[in-house]
């Protein structure tokens, strides 16, 4: 059954090659991120990644926090990632989750009020001053569930 049968939508229900989908668009289960060596600030970052991906980086998963770190290229050091606690009482992601998974990656002594926005160095994530211009980590995914028929 080739993948090209598959029609996105943002909630679509549909049977393909005795399969039934579920496919929501914007909650992704498997995301994948895009380094980009462009410095911005992390508004400026946000808004390049929501024009041309999902969002910047959302890690909710040790798997994610290492798929995010082989997307960086090397030699690169602290970049932007979609936490941030400006105009929210928690921290939480720019997708709009004020509250953070189970999974969380401070550093120690982390977050200092240091600022509002969080970077990742030497994998781990430090908050920061939004203003100040960095590389950042987009991502872009969609949620796909398959249920497969007897």
């Amino acid at each position: 059954c080739p993948r090209d049968s598959f029609v996105p939508f943002f909630l679509s229900v549909y049977m393909v090659c005795k399969m039934i989908i579920l496919e929501i668009q914007g909650f992704p289960l498997a995301r994948h991120y895009y380094f980009v060596s462009e410095s911005k600030s992390w508004t400026e970052a946000q808004t390049y990644c929501r024009k041309r991906f999902t969002d910047l980086a959302t890690v909710d998963s040790v798997e994610d926090m290492s798929s995010l770190m082989k997307a960086v290229v090397a030699g690169y050091s602290g970049y932007w990632i979609g936490l941030t606690q400006a105009g929210q009482q928690h921290w939480g992601w720019s997708t709009g989750d004020e509250i953070l998974s189970n999974f969380s990656n401070w550093d120690a002594g982390r977050p200092n009020g240091n600022g509002w926005c969080a970077f990742t160095v030497d994998g781990v994530w430090r908050d920061y001053d939004c203003g100040v211009a960095l590389h950042f980590v987009c991502y872009y995914g969609k949620s796909t569930i398959f249920f497969f028929i007897k």
